[in-house]
């Protein structure tokens, strides 16, 4: 399937689903993955920590973060799950893609990398993410992602290191 035709079908998905729900009460699962995600961020991260929530949907991680006095960002491709995750008025919400990120490099002190992984059919897509969101991040700055292997740090070299910087002319980074 092509990116694109993923894209919509991903669009389309997001636009009837409660991601919270899916993380607090569909599962067990969702429970643990929660709670496991909560134990590895608190461990890593910086209090008052700026931080980018890549694919953060409605913004579930988004606002317990910034509930713990993190400065947090949270980009998604989906305009309706921006819409709800900024309702929320504790943190920032903007739309936009993971394989280009809107932000000057070294903006952020870590970065959460979860949806993007599993969503982008590409391996060239996937690994302009994990570049796009080591890029944004201080230097030694943790970057937690979630795939086909444990929540890891960036340092730990997983991230590809395409550090290019996509700005198209005139685009201004989040300040």
């Amino acid at each position: 399937m092509e990116q694109a035709a993923l894209d919509r079908r991903i669009q389309q998905f997001y636009s009837r689903f409660a991601e919270a729900e899916r993380l607090t009460m569909m599962s067990a699962a969702g429970r643990l993955e929660l709670e496991r995600i909560q134990e590895l961020l608190r461990a890593r991260l910086k209090p008052g920590s700026h931080i980018i929530d890549v694919g953060g949907a409605t913004g579930f991680h988004a606002t317990w973060l910034a509930a713990e006095g993190h400065d947090v960002v949270l980009v998604d491709p989906i305009p309706s799950q921006v819409e709800i995750a900024a309702q929320a008025g504790i943190f920032t919400a903007v739309v936009g893609d993971a394989r280009c990120l809107d932000f000057a490099a070294g903006s952020f002190d870590a970065a959460l990398l979860f949806g993007p992984l599993y969503h982008l059919h590409s391996r060239d897509d996937r690994l302009r993410a994990l570049g796009e969101a080591k890029r944004v991040v201080c230097p030694g700055g943790p970057g937690l992602r979630r795939g086909d292997q444990p929540v890891l740090g960036y340092r730990r070299g997983h991230a590809g290191d395409d550090s290019r910087d996509c700005r198209r002319a005139g685009d201004r980074p989040h300040q």
